[in-house]
C-alpha cells in the first residue's frame, strides 16, 4: 500500500487496490484484539493525564497516511480501551460483541444509509421492521398491530415509552397546548428503576417530584402494596397515573419485577404500562422462566436492548408497542422536504414518523447478522448457562464463608460484599470492599463492578452476559476474590 493518502487526486476517487489495502490493514488490527483480549489486562489503568499527547493534537492541514494513522490507533487510543472480548471482563452490561454484527457495522458505515425515509433507505427499512417483528415476537406482544422502532439505547427507550405515556394520560392537549393548566401527573416505578426515567420526566415537563419511586423487598423487586397506596394517596390529592412501570431485569442486581402484579395496577388505574426490559429482555426466550415474565404480554410498551445479551455492538436498543397507531400519533410530522416522498402507505414505513431521530444508522443490519449467525438455540443456551454460572458464583462464595450476597441471582447478575474477620461498623465494610474492586482493577486478571445498595452499602457486583466466558473463569474468579478478601482482611 502506497504511503500516501488515499484521497489525493482531483476527482477525489479512492482505487480499488488502495481500499482492499487499507481494509485487510484495519482488519488485521481487529483479528488481533480480538484474539489478543484473553491475554491482555482486562482494564487499562490510567488517567486522564495519560492522553496528554492524544488530547494536544490538531487537525491536520494536510491528510495523513492509513498507515500512520494506523500506528496512532494503536499508540494513543487502544492502549486506553477496557477489553470487553476478554472471557473475564465480567463487569457492566457490556458484552463482546458478535463477530458476525461487527463485521456487519462496517458493512453498515460504508453503506451509510439514513433510515428516516422508506424512499432513500427502503432495504434497512424493510430489515428494520423484520427484527422488530422477531422482538415482538419474543415479547408475546402480537404484531401486527405491535411495532417498534431500533434506538440508541435503553434510556431512549424508556424515554420515549415515557412520552406516549403522557400523551395517554393527558391527551392530545399535551402535543399542542402544552401541560399549562394540565393536572398534574405521576410515573411510578421500582426504587431500582433507571436513571433514565428521571431524565424523562425532567424533559417531557411532567416534574422530578412526579416520579414516584416505590420500595423494594428483600429481593429488590418493587413492593406493588406500596405502590399501590403511594398511587391511591396521590389519586386523592388529584394526581394522574400517567405509568407504571415494571423492570425485567433490575440494572443492579437483575432483579424481576411482579410483572403480572403491576399489569393488574396499570389496568384498574388506566394507566399506561411500560415494561423495562432492557437486561432482562433476551431470558424471554427461556420457557423455564416463563412464568417470570407472566404479565409482560399486557404492556403497552417494552424497551429491549440487543446490545446487551443479544451481543449486538452498541448502539442497538429498541422500543416495542402494542399499538402501532400509538407511536406515530406521538411523533407524526410533515416536513416539505418529504411530502412528495414521505408519505406512509403501500406498505412503506418512514421512521421518522416514529420517534424523535430524523438522522438514523442502519441499526437492523447488525441485529440481524447476529440473530441468524447465533441462532436462537445457542441464545437459550448461553443466556442458561450464564444464569447457571450467576447461581455457582453464588455457591461459591457461600462455602467460603466470610462474603455476603445480597441477593440470590434471578439472572446472570450477582451483588455482594466481602466481610471482615472480626465486627466491624457499616464504614469498615465499605472501605474493605472498595480496596479489593480497587485491586482487581489494578491488576487486571477480571474485571468487576461496584455499586451500591440499601441506602449506602458498597456492593461488588458480578455479571455474566460474556459469550467467551467458560466454567474456569467462574471459578477462577471465585478464588480470586477468596484469596483477595483473605489478604486485605490480614492487613
Amino acid at each position: 500500500m502506497a504511503d500516501t493518502p488515499i484521497i489525493l487526486d482531483d476527482r477525489f476517487a479512492e482505487h480499488p487496490e488502495e481500499i482492499r489495502a487499507a481494509v485487510a490493514l484495519f482488519a488485521d488490527e481487529l483479528v488481533r484484539n480480538w484474539v489478543g483480549a484473553a491475554e491482555s489486562p482486562v482494564h487499562p489503568e490510567t488517567v486522564p493525564a495519560d492522553f496528554a499527547e492524544l488530547a494536544a493534537l490538531e487537525p491536520p492541514a494536510q491528510g495523513i497516511p492509513l498507515p500512520h494513522l494506523l500506528d496512532d490507533l494503536r499508540r494513543l487510543v487502544l492502549p486506553g480501551t477496557t477489553r470487553v472480548a476478554s472471557p473475564r471482563y465480567l463487569g457492566m452490561m457490556n458484552p463482546a460483541p458478535a463477530l458476525a454484527a461487527v463485521l456487519a457495522e462496517s458493512l453498515t458505515a460504508a453503506l451509510n444509509q439514513n433510515c428516516s425515509l422508506w424512499h432513500q433507505s427502503p432495504a434497512a427499512a424493510e430489515l428494520e421492521q423484520l427484527v422488530v417483528r422477531w422482538l415482538c415476537g419474543f415479547a408475546g406482544l402480537p404484531a401486527p398491530p405491535a411495532f417498534g422502532v431500533l434506538l440508541s439505547g435503553g434510556s431512549m427507550a424508556n424515554i420515549t415509552a415515557l412520552k406516549l405515556a403522557r400523551d395517554h394520560c393527558l391527551g392530545p392537549a399535551a402535543r399542542t397546548a402544552g401541560l399549562a393548566g394540565a393536572p398534574p401527573a405521576a410515573v411510578y416505578a421500582s426504587a431500582e428503576a433507571h436513571y433514565s426515567f428521571d431524565k424523562g420526566v425532567d424533559l417531557l415537563g411532567l416534574g422530578a417530584d412526579f416520579l414516584r419511586r416505590a420500595p423494594v423487598d428483600a429481593a429488590f423487586r418493587v413492593d406493588v402494596p406500596a405502590l399501590r397506596a403511594m398511587m391511591r394517596a396521590d389519586a386523592a390529592r388529584g394526581v394522574r397515573a400517567a405509568c407504571v412501570v415494571g423492570i425485567a431485569g433490575t440494572t443492579n442486581t437483575g432483579s424481576l419485577d411482579d410483572l403480572a402484579a403491576l399489569a393488574d395496577v396499570a389496568a384498574e388505574a388506566g394507566a399506561w404500562f411500560h415494561v423495562d426490559a432492557a437486561y432482562g429482555g433476551a431470558a424471554l426466550l427461556l420457557p423455564e422462566l416463563a412464568d417470570r415474565f407472566r404479565g409482560l404480554a399486557r404492556a403497552d410498551s417494552v424497551t429491549l436492548d440487543p446490545h446487551k445479551w443479544f451481543f449486538v455492538p452498541f448502539e442497538c436498543a429498541a422500543l416495542l408497542v402494542r399499538r402501532r397507531d400509538d407511536l406515530r400519533a406521538a411523533f407524526a410530522t410533515r416536513p416539505p422536504y418529504y411530502l412528495e416522498q414521505g408519505q406512509d402507505g403501500d406498505g412503506r414505513v418512514n421512521f421518522f414518523e416514529y420517534g424523535l431521530q430524523g438522522s438514523r444508522s442502519f441499526r437492523a443490519l447488525k441485529l440481524w447478522l447476529a440473530l441468524r449467525s447465533f441462532g436462537l438455540d445457542a441464545y437459550r443456551r448461553l443466556v442458561r448457562r450464564h444464569c447457571a454460572f450467576a447461581r455457582r458464583f453464588h455457591e461459591l462464595l457461600a462455602a467460603a464463608g466470610g462474603f455476603e450476597p445480597f441477593h440470590r441471582p434471578e439472572l446472570g447478575l450477582l451483588c455482594f460484599r466481602a466481610l471482615p474477620a472480626g465486627t466491624a461498623d457499616g464504614a469498615a465494610v465499605n472501605e474493605l470492599n472498595r480496596r479489593i474492586h480497587r485491586r482487581v482493577e489494578l491488576e487486571g486478571r477480571f474485571w468487576i463492578s461496584i455499586t451500591r445498595l440499601r441506602g449506602g452499602d458498597v456492593a461488588l457486583r458480578v455479571n455474566f452476559m460474556n459469550y467467551r466466558t467458560r466454567p474456569a473463569d467462574v471459578e477462577a474468579l471465585g478464588r480470586y476474590l477468596i484469596n483477595l478478601r483473605n489478604e486485605e482482611t490480614a492487613r
